[in-house]
């Protein structure tokens, strides 16, 4: 794993104990009042059926991680939830079960299950029980002050403090998603890069992210998402060739250049796009909060990638002007409607108006480009006509034996 993503980073502010304090007094004060709640929510948002509901009753309520280890300051409250249904559906979405039975406070993570097995998929041996409806005797104020505070108690090491983000941030906090990036970037099938938000701020507007961002008005974009591609458009203007600056857009997700960024709340990683000669980077950035880290988490292929080792034999002739750069040309297909972006052109002889290009070089030029004529032939490479099937075209084309590996790819 890089470097650059092992020192990312400060897990963004750490609150007081006392601060933590006062929250688990309005939570368990609530717990006091209330035991027994009924939550409804849309099952389907597109189907006219009635509202889905579900009655549970709240059980148990044990304090985890540095708190209860007794850290002085914390990064977050970590609690572990046990809840009965009592009738209806058995999957009520977690999120209604927590709002409705704890509430909403800003640094809570909140797990349902027990100590042992819940929702983090990590067991909390040092769990101290607050509030049980079985057990009146549980006296919680008197309990939450008998921790002992250990003036070096630390939160415990995961595998996933050695990416940038908390887990909540990314992959809607799926530790499954998480765990095959960490493993991807140890097999160096990935490399990463972070960029700070002192990196981005420092990158001025030209006149393509300027254009660019006037695009975004008109498609209305939530007021957090548009912020980020704000941020991060100059940043890809100033770190993108000329070649293929026509953005496709769709809610939180921006493709440009070869590069695919997505955002929200928690946005997912999608690695599997990399698999494509449409994409060279995959750029994450959640919203901006207080708490944070924030910053723009960019992964590439990486020297083991099934991709980058198949072309490591390529070499084909791009026709280029006097600089060396690629020519680009817009061409127009039938089968590619309305029409394709920009493209190159490849040439199986190499002359005065050709430059070879090999490797990793090759498959970044194929990703910021919307097709390649070949032979004749065109092949279009963006995402948004992408279809199965184009990418083994353009490597059989190219003269690449993919037999090996096309399962994979597909």
């Amino acid at each position: 794993m890089s470097e650059d993503v092992e020192k990312s980073a400060n897990k963004g502010h750490r609150r007081s104990r006392e601060s933590f304090k006062k929250t688990l007094t309005k939570i368990l004060k609530r717990a006091d009042t209330r035991q027994v709640h009924e939550v409804t929510w849309k099952r389907f948002p597109w189907s006219d059926e009635p509202d889905a509901s579900c009655k549970f009753v709240l059980n148990s309520i044990w304090v985890v991680g540095s708190f209860a280890r007794g850290a002085i300051s914390c990064g977050d409250l970590d609690l572990v939830v046990e809840i009965e249904i009592l009738s209806g559906l058995n999957e009520p979405p977690t999120t209604k079960i927590i709002k409705s039975s704890i509430g909403s406070f800003p640094d809570l993570s909140v797990f349902l299950g027990t100590p042992d097995s819940n929702s983090s998929q990590v067991a909390f041996p040092e769990a101290v029980l607050l509030w049980s409806k079985e057990d009146a005797r549980l006296i919680w104020k008197k309990t939450i002050e008998s921790i002992p505070v250990d003036t070096n108690a630390t939160r415990f090491s995961r595998e996933y403090d050695r990416l940038p983000f908390r887990k909540e941030q990314i992959c809607g906090g799926d530790l499954e998603a998480i765990e095959r990036i960490i493993d991807a970037l140890k097999r160096k099938e990935m490399i990463a890069q972070w960029v700070t938000m002192e990196e981005l701020a420092g990158i001025t507007h030209d006149p393509r992210s300027e254009s660019l961002l006037s695009r975004l008005i008109r498609w209305q974009c939530g007021e957090k998402t548009a912020k980020i591609f704000q941020i991060v458009i100059p940043w890809l203007s100033a770190n993108t060739a000329e070649t293929g600056w026509e953005p496709e857009h769709d809610t939180t997700e921006l493709w440009v250049g070869g590069y695919r960024l997505h955002t929200g709340r928690s946005p997912y990683v999608p690695l599997d796009w990399l698999d494509r000669l449409a994409f060279s980077a995959v750029c994450v950035m959640p919203h901006i909060t207080r708490r944070g880290p924030n910053g723009l988490w960019i992964l590439r292929r990486g020297p083991r990638h099934q991709l980058v080792k198949l072309f490591e034999g390529a070499d084909v002739n791009v026709m280029c002007d006097v600089s060396g750069t690629p020519r680009q040309r817009f061409f127009f297909s039938e089968d590619m409607y309305p029409k394709v972006r920009t493209g190159i052109h490849i040439c199986k002889k190499s002359g005065k108006t050709t430059r070879p290009f090999t490797g990793s070089e090759l498959l970044i030029l194929l990703s910021q480009v919307g097709s390649v004529s070949i032979g004749g032939k065109v092949f279009p490479v963006n995402s948004y006509r992408y279809e199965k099937g184009y990418d083994d075209r353009i490597m059989n084309a190219i003269g690449l034996k993919i037999n090996s590996v096309v399962t994979n790819l597909s």
